[in-house]
């Protein structure tokens, strides 16, 4: 993890524009498991996976921060040294009973650990530095020493998510999402009270649920994710396939800020914020015609350039960055068609 969400203001604010979540997808090195048995009983986190009283704030679902996260984060941010760089390495426990079933070996000894708990949820911590021993096949009970946080170098929190089977998320194109994805869910809301009022009151966010949410697909219109047209379907989630992602979305900590978040291939990396006065994505369609996009530097009010893009069915959009920030600005031979 080496960035956390954008959103803070003032001083705060550079700082975690500067230090958003990354990429947090680990190298292919890994360890995996076979099937496991699930435990018994009704689902519930009864830990919380770092001492609530070292985590300094709670990111909630739909980080954005390109290349790695081009497209709204389907997991949470517990971040515990992003303001205090010199905090020590923490204890990492387990939230929930449960078998480790994949192990993924990261950089500077994280992986991230996939556990089956009971059903219908499995659930998964990165940013993980595991103790001797915690590998596929181990059980954990809730509240158990799994490993500790990096204390060192890039990482400044670890990442949660939650997937459940009962849990469909109603993507435009469903074929393009892991099962992590597709069916995953907000974790606070599983915390047995009383923590999860206390996890809640940690979460950075200005207004909205607490929770925030990793998808804005609407089929028809222009809010959600997008992926080149040359992306094959079932590779849309490889790294070699980031810089192709495109994503409009809102901010996950300020809900009322439109972000244009862009892999690279359209001419940036970034998540400028777009300037109030077009039709909002979710209400441009096929019938709307060609929108420009005034930009905003995420990080200042300074010009970044306009984005141009244009329904021309309701799953492909025809779409291109430019400078300026003309309003009449016009689509040349550099525009790229994306689709759902």
């Amino acid at each position: 993890m080496k960035d956390a969400p954008r959103g803070a203001r003032g001083a705060v604010a550079l700082a975690l524009v500067a230090a958003a979540c990354g990429s947090s997808t680990p190298s292919p090195s890994s360890s995996n498991g076979t099937s496991v048995a699930r435990p018994s009983g009704p689902f519930a986190f009864a830990a919380s996976p770092i001492d609530p009283a070292f985590v300094e704030f709670i990111a909630p679902l739909g980080n954005l921060n390109p290349p790695g996260h081009t497209l709204p984060t389907d997991h949470i941010y517990f971040y515990y040294r992003l303001l205090n760089p010199s905090a020590p390495a923490r204890v990492v426990s387990a939230p929930a009973d449960g078998t480790i079933q994949t192990v993924i070996n990261g950089n500077n000894g994280e992986a991230k650990l996939l556990i089956v708990a009971a059903a219908p949820c499995t659930y998964y911590l990165d940013h993980v530095v595991p103790d001797a021993g915690m590998g596929p096949g181990v059980a954990v009970r809730a509240g158990q020493r799994i490993g500790v946080t990096n204390g060192s170098g890039a990482s400044f929190g670890i990442d949660l998510g939650i997937f459940s089977d009962a849990v469909t998320v109603p993507f435009a194109n469903p074929a393009r999402y892991s099962s992590e994805s597709l069916h995953g869910d907000a974790p606070i809301k599983y915390f047995a009270e009383p923590l999860r009022s206390q996890l809640y009151a940690l979460v950075r966010r200005s207004s909205g649920d607490r929770d925030g949410t990793f998808n804005y697909d609407a089929t028809g219109r222009l809010i959600g994710n997008w992926f080149a047209d040359t992306v094959p379907v079932a590779s849309s989630q490889s790294p070699e396939n980031w810089a192709l992602h495109l994503a409009f979305a809102y901010d996950n900590y300020d809900p009322s800020v439109m972000r244009i978040s862009s892999g690279g291939a359209l001419g940036f990396v970034g998540t400028p914020t777009a300037v109030p006065g077009p039709p909002a994505p979710a209400d441009v369609s096929v019938a709307t015609g060609k929108v420009v996009y005034r930009l905003l530097d995420a990080r200042s009010p300074l010009p970044f350039g306009v984005m141009i893009v244009q329904m021309i069915a309701a799953d492909r959009i025809r779409v291109e960055y430019g400078a300026g920030d003309r309003s009449d600005a016009d689509f040349t031979s550099a525009a790229r068609s994306y689709v759902r």
